[in-house]
């Protein structure tokens, strides 16, 4: 075992050993969970995010399990209440994988952006090179009225704006 120095470069190498499919296989013999729970679980941590922050939390509280508190710190630069946190949800959760999955939609979020109002401030960008997300606010509003569409805000015509110019430059 390597010295304190070391432990956080030793601890990088054990936990990235092995791939995520072995880690779910590992996990669910663990835990003993029947066949058909066990394809439940892998089918439900399809999405790839998903699957890497489940499997991030309970490398996290398996290793505060074994090593405490200061180390888990150290090793993962995550807060003390965030691993209680985790470590709640885990137990409320009779210790199962499915308890780990963040409750927020944010992964499954879509653009709720008119293609009429990205092809306006494309346009108005085109003609007005150097306005800016506030300026286009104003009179894409007056666009929208016309066109009965919800307006943006600044912030989402900012976003737009950097959407077109990533889509543009590659």
């Amino acid at each position: 075992m390597p010295k304190n120095k070391d432990w956080n470069k030793y601890m990088k190498q054990q936990i990235n050993k092995t791939s995520a499919e072995k880690k779910a296989k590992i996990i669910l013999k663990i835990k003993r969970v029947d066949n058909k729970e066990e394809n439940y679980l892998i089918e439900s941590l399809e999405n790839p995010k998903i699957r890497e922050i489940v499997f991030f939390r309970w490398k996290v509280i398996n290793f505060h399990q074994k090593y405490g508190t200061k180390r888990t710190i150290e090793a993962f630069k995550i807060s003390k209440a965030t691993i209680y946190r985790w470590k709640k949800l885990w137990k409320e959760g009779s210790c199962r994988l499915e308890a780990l999955i963040p409750k927020n939609k944010f992964f499954n979020r879509k653009k709720k952006w008119y293609p009429e109002i990205i092809d306006f401030i494309l346009n108005f960008k085109k003609r007005y090179p150097d306005a800016g997300k506030r300026t286009i606010k104003l009179v894409c509003d007056k666009f929208c009225r016309k066109k009965n569409l919800e307006p943006l805000s600044a912030s989402t015509i900012g976003r737009i704006i950097k959407y077109l110019k990533e889509k543009i430059n590659s």
